[in-house]
């Protein structure tokens, strides 16, 4: 049984129902109940109650969190949301994205964000060695979820050698 009634009356889903995913025969989200009723002298009446299901915008959730990511001072940076960081259990949703830093601030100057493609953009990385933890919103129009990563800055590396007392035999 799809339904069940308490005791005062109320007419219930026995489990929840899947708007997306209807389990009515036609799929349309439309549940035909007949209603018998039989009073004490016998009479009865017998009537048809459609119940429709009707959709609710569900919050999106973070399917896979994201990673932290390393970048280094002074050179070009990219990093585009996976298209699988968030997911909507209602049909064709399309997200849009916003960025700060964890904290609400907005990012460094030198980092970019297209809300609508999910990149993160730096031409030359600057600040000093050390992370800064940013928020990623996503929203599906009027409910969001967020996630955070750590973007760690590191110093470029640097050669140090002496090459003393080599000869170099040119031939």
């Amino acid at each position: 049984a799809l339904f069940s009634l308490t005791s005062n009356g109320t007419l219930r889903f026995v489990s929840p129902q899947n708007f997306e995913n209807p389990g009515d025969a036609d799929t349309d989200g439309n549940y035909t109940i007949t209603v018998n009723a039989t009073d004490a002298a016998g009479n009865h009446s017998t009537q048809n109650i459609v119940v429709h299901l009707t959709n609710v915008n569900e919050a999106p959730v973070v399917a896979n969190a994201l990673l932290d990511q390393t970048a280094v001072i002074g050179q070009a940076f990219d990093f585009t949301i996976p298209a699988n960081t968030f997911a909507d259990p209602d049909n064709a949703t399309t997200f849009h994205y916003s960025a700060t830093l964890v904290d609400g601030s907005p990012l460094p100057a030198w980092l970019t964000f297209n809300s609508s493609t999910g990149v993160f953009h730096s031409t030359s990385i600057g600040g000093a060695s050390g992370a800064i933890d940013i928020k990623v919103t996503a929203s599906d129009g009027s409910l969001t979820v967020a996630d955070t990563f750590s973007l760690n800055l590191q110093s470029a590396p640097t050669l140090s050698a002496a090459f003393s007392g080599i000869t170099n035999f040119d031939v």
